[in-house]
């Protein structure tokens, strides 16, 4: 684990009501189902409002409603684990970081 100050953060917000707080960061990266029907890692800079976010625990998808860019300074903390490298944050699949 490595702790990071941020100058900003995103809170998306999905329709099932679980947000999740990252950092806006091209590095930060969700399995996700955009509008367009494409599916892989997106950054969650390219992350819009319409795309679908993946829940592996309920194995289903899940609507982003609405992504609040949040200004300020923060502390945040990167997972860094070993292989399969996938971890579940707050109940969405996050990829390892490079």
């Amino acid at each position: 684990m490595q702790i990071v100050q941020t100058d900003n953060m995103l809170v998306i917000h999905t329709e099932d009501g679980q947000s999740l707080v990252t950092d806006n960061a091209t590095i930060q990266k969700l399995w996700v189902r955009q509008s367009n029907g494409n599916t892989g890692w997106l950054s969650v800079t390219l992350l819009r409002a319409g795309d679908y976010l993946y829940r592996p625990l309920d194995r289903e998808w899940t609507r982003v409603n609405q992504i609040d860019f949040i200004r300020g300074s923060f502390t945040m903390y990167d997972i860094y684990n070993t292989a399969p490298g996938n971890y579940i944050a707050n109940g969405y699949l996050d990829p390892t970081k490079r």
